[in-house]
Order: structure tokens, then sequence, then C-alpha cells
């Protein structure tokens, strides 16, 4: 009897955990739907941070459809990651990872954005992917492609059981480089910049 009790209890946690199908990233009270920013996270998709802080895993394990992820509007960095998990033959799969997929968003109350990518219909497909792949999130406002960090070989797995703070290194050069430059090679920048969007 209790080892019966035990299992249903272990069956409705499992359900109930694999059935979330809304995560909100924003501290405070409820915005409302119409006052948020919402994403539609594929399961094959994970967050791994949003600006700057990192989205603990287990949020997202456990799940068997989309997440709708709630976001205050305003300025956000959001990094993603593909993950999937695909079949070799019968008796074997392998998870392909992609390195982070960085965007920089100015979102907007009521703003509905969706992942685009090329379709992915078999393993070699997705080992492409996972090398160079190219995102977009899209909504009625805007259209924002990826910067994609590579990995060093996307299929290895992650060994670490927490993810670590997302490095950018060209970022930090960039920032360097900047804070060394004068003004005129600050103004040159911009103006190269604009011409070369």
């Amino acid at each position: 009897m209790l080892r019966s009790v035990f299992i249903i209890f272990c069956v409705v946690l499992i359900s109930a955990c694999s059935q979330q199908t809304i995560m909100r990233l924003y501290e405070g009270p409820s915005l409302g739907t119409e006052n948020e920013a919402t994403l539609m996270l594929p399961l094959n998709f994970k967050i791994l941070s949003l600006d700057d802080a990192v989205i603990s895993d287990n949020r997202q394990k456990f799940r068997n459809q989309a997440i709708t992820i709630q976001l205050a509007p305003g300025a956000h960095e959001l990094i993603l990651q593909y993950e999937d998990l695909w079949e070799i033959d019968n008796d074997n799969h392998q998870m392909i990872r992609s390195g982070p997929l960085v965007f920089s968003l100015h979102l907007q109350a009521n703003e509905r954005l969706v992942i685009e990518h090329a379709p992915l219909l078999n393993l070699s497909q997705a080992q492409a992917f996972a090398t160079s792949p190219k995102v977009i999130l899209a909504s009625e406002f805007q259209r924002s492609k990826a910067s994609h960090l590579k990995k060093e070989n996307p299929l290895t797995f992650n060994e670490a059981s927490e993810v670590k703070k997302i490095e950018k290194p060209v970022l930090k050069q960039l920032q360097f480089w900047w804070a060394q430059a004068s003004d005129i090679e600050k103004k040159s920048f911009i103006q190269w910049q604009s011409n070369n969007p």
C-alpha cells in the first residue's frame, strides 16, 4: 500500500514538472500579459542567461513541450543554446549542442517572439547547424540575428553540472581598445561602423 502511494506521488510530481509551460523571468509582481514580452521556447532550445543572470537548468529539464517565457519590456541580453537528442540507430543516440547564441534586444509590451532557423531533418544537418547556427528571434516589431559563441567541439557533452557565466572575449577586447582610443579614433570608428552595419 505504501509503495503504491509513493509511486502515485512520483507520477504526479513528474507530471506536474513536465507540464510547466510558463516561466516568468522578471522580479516582482506580475505585469500582466498585455505588459509583458513573451518568447516561445521550443523543446530543442534552452535559456542559459538573461542580462548576465544564469537561468537554472533545473527549470527547463523536465518538460515535454515548448515553454512560454515571460519577460519585462526593455533592453535585454538573452543567451540561448540549441540542444537536442538525435537517434543514430535503434540503440544509440547523440546529444547535439551549439555554443551560446547571444541576442541583444529591446522588447516592447505585448511583443511575441519566436525562434526561426532552417529545418533540421537528420543528424548531419543538426551537427552542421550546431557548428554554425543561423538563428533569428522574430516578432512583429523586430528580427534579431544571434551572435554565436563557438564551442571547441559541438559534439562533446558539457561536463559541468551548472551553467557558468558566458565569457565574451571579443567584447572585452573591444572595450579595452575603445578605452585606449583617442577622440579622433573613436569618431573615425563610429563613422566606419555606420557605413558597415
